[in-house]
């Protein structure tokens, strides 16, 4: 997830078995009414409720889990990336709405870059050279008053 430095993208291979469990788990107690043929009152909308609350925090536990790992096989630097990533509002721009009209939103080169600023990766078609003759990093081009990049 976003709020763990992630993208927010899941891999629907990993996810589905844990989707299909929690469709299982959250539909459990309306599938013994229809087996029953009951009505409807008699199902605890507090029942379903805390089945989807039950489920929500097992897949938060997993994502924590699969953090925690990550962090463990990560060198010092990459790990300071991803806890920056981690920072509250960091992510949020992946999170909102590609508005036109507010002005939120990304080519697809600006967003390239922006997922290479995130993880601290090198920038693709980045020159080599500044215009001032100094050699070109991320952090020379967003400071050096010759660039064009600078904040």
């Amino acid at each position: 997830p976003v709020r763990l430095g992630g993208l927010g993208i899941p891999m629907p291979n990993e996810e589905c078995k844990y989707e299909y469990e929690a469709s299982r788990q959250i539909t459990n107690s309306l599938k013994e009414l229809i087996i029953s043929q009951k009505l409807m009152e008699t199902c605890s909308k507090k029942v379903i409720e805390n089945a989807k609350n039950f489920m929500k925090m097992l897949k938060g536990n997993r994502s924590k889990l699969a953090y925690c790992q990550l962090l463990g096989k990560l060198d010092v630097s990459t790990k300071r990336v991803l806890e920056m990533a981690k920072e509250k509002g960091a992510s949020s721009w992946l999170t909102t709405l590609p508005l036109d009209w507010l002005g939120y939103i990304l080519n697809r080169q600006e967003f390239r870059d922006s997922i290479a600023l995130r993880y601290n990766w090198k920038i693709r078609d980045m020159p080599a050279y500044c215009g001032c003759g100094k050699e070109n990093d991320i952090d020379h081009s967003l400071s050096c008053k010759k660039g064009e990049f600078v904040i």
